[in-house]
């Protein structure tokens, strides 16, 4: 398989960083490029052909890497003289590729599984396949609509003003396309991939499928998220979340994190954005309260996806009860040997601990009227944030 890199972005939002001198994908995170993390980790994954799709600025692409062959892989270069959007250049690639591709928006750090994406890719005869996941800003991202099968049924652009609630599941700029979509470009134009291509495939039901995952992917189009990438992968956040390794998971049960309304607790989302920015997934185990105030179990959960967005955090997975959540070990990689239970109720710990799942019991979460469980869990704190911080350590 071959990766194509959409490396021509100017990035304005970093002109503080770049001094208009540098491409995006050439900004240094720990005095390396994107674009080298990017050709490293899916070399790991055993890619060894690139073409990197260049513009402003793209000689400083090709002076620093060449055709690849300090990095033992083959380089090519598409070079827009005019910008051609995030699909008008993919014109050019119908006389060098006959096969499926990958492709990746130049200014990601990530650490992912290729082979797991591409199995789902290939399992489901998709004509292309999106990477998804939950992020920490969705409120300006495009939100992705999933049916239960995986087929991608919408998209909610991040223009749109959203007075409803929602799944946090947003596009995360890595695809895997079918040879077939390269049929769909006639000229090389300035296209939209989402809106021009992606989006008419899901409407004539073509078969756009998106793979979700908790692995590390960011972009890096903001000095903040600059900072945070880098700051990720110094301290190896990035590479540990790939699932090819075993992962950590925090699984939440409700009381700990939300009343019935539902509202979030006192520093609830302190709590997960420390999780979120830990080597530990997370992941909402428990059922929502039944039928509060007219909303079904699923309605209450996309308003507490909606709630944690909102302030900048999210969960990886939602199962109403341990033993629907536990679908992930497997999806994820969970190790649960080193995971752990957040609960409140003697019901929800012992099924942690007949899972072998170690179990922290949070007095705060205790509903009125219940008395606290005498049973010996492996930790007792008086709050959510107080269990996060014993956890991470």
């Amino acid at each position: 398989m071959q990766a194509v890199i959409m490396a021509g972005g100017k990035g304005t939002r970093l002109s503080d960083v770049t001094k208009n001198e540098l491409p995006k994908p050439m900004v240094r995170l720990e005095g390396k490029p994107v674009l080298e993390y990017q050709l490293e980790g899916l070399y790991r994954n055993g890619i060894r052909k690139f073409i990197f799709v260049v513009g402003c600025l793209g000689e400083k692409i090709e002076e620093y890497f060449g055709n690849g062959e300090k990095w033992d892989v083959q380089i090519t270069y598409i070079r827009e003289e005019q910008p051609l959007g995030t699909a008008g250049s993919l014109y050019y690639l119908k006389d060098r590729l006959s096969e499926d591709f990958l492709l990746v928006l130049g200014d990601l750090v990530f650490d992912i599984s290729i082979g797991r994406f591409y199995q789902f890719f290939k399992d489901r005869r998709a004509g292309a396949a999106l990477l998804v996941h939950p992020n920490a800003h969705p409120y300006d991202s495009d939100l992705i609509l999933l049916d239960e099968k995986g087929r991608v049924t919408a998209v909610d652009p991040k223009n749109k003003r959203r007075a409803y609630d929602y799944n946090n599941l947003v596009n995360a700029g890595i695809y895997l396309l079918s040879q077939g979509v390269l049929d769909k470009i006639d000229k090389p134009e300035k296209l939209d991939l989402e809106k021009d291509i992606l989006f008419p495939m899901i409407l004539g039901n073509e078969g756009v499928y998106g793979y979700r995952t908790p692995e590390y992917v960011r972009d890096i189009g903001t000095p903040e998220r600059l900072c945070l990438g880098e700051t990720d992968i110094k301290r190896r956040i990035v590479s540990a979340k790939n699932l090819e390794k075993k992962q950590k998971c925090i699984f939440l049960g409700w009381d700990s994190l939300a009343d019935a309304k539902p509202a979030l607790k006192k520093e609830a989302e302190k709590a997960v954005a420390r999780i979120n920015r830990s080597e530990y997934l997370t992941v909402l185990a428990a059922d929502a309260p039944v039928e509060e105030g007219g909303k079904t179990r699923r309605q209450l959960h996309k308003k507490l996806e909606t709630l944690l967005g909102e302030r900048g955090c999210y969960v990886d997975g939602i199962g109403s009860g341990l033993g629907e959540a536990l679908k992930y070990q497997e999806e994820y990689n969970i190790d649960l040997e080193t995971s752990w239970l957040v609960g409140t109720t003697e019901t929800e710990l012992q099924k942690g601990k007949e899972a072998g799942i170690r179990t922290v019991f949070v007095k705060e979460g205790i509903a009125k009227g219940e008395k606290a469980w005498g049973g010996k869990a492996d930790l007792v704190c008086e709050t959510l944030m107080e269990a996060v911080a014993s956890i991470i350590g």
